[in-house]
């Protein structure tokens, strides 16, 4: 049965706050505050809080989310369940 709980991954955590650290040095910049389209091609939106994708459409960035079948992750029906309720 797969693991229908996130858990804490110390290495994805860390890659976040350098991804955050960047982003914000990048978004103070300007160069995310104008009115280009932007896409990211691979994100994983497996919450229901919508605060990543309000701030992506804020930033005028499109997003695909990647659903993947691996036996330690949340289900591809849990997954989908995520990425669909904040289209």
């Amino acid at each position: 049965m797969k693991n229908e709980e996130a858990y804490f991954n110390p290495m994805g955590y860390s890659t976040f706050l350098v991804f955050l650290f960047l982003y914000k040095q990048i978004l103070h910049d300007g160069r995310f505050t104008d009115n280009k389209k932007k896409m990211d091609i691979h994100v994983h939106l497996n919450t229901d809080n919508p605060a990543f994708v309000e701030q992506a459409t804020s930033d005028n960035f499109q997003l695909v989310s990647i659903n993947t079948d691996v036996p330690w992750w949340l289900s591809i029906d849990k997954q989908f369940a995520f990425a669909s309720a904040q289209h």
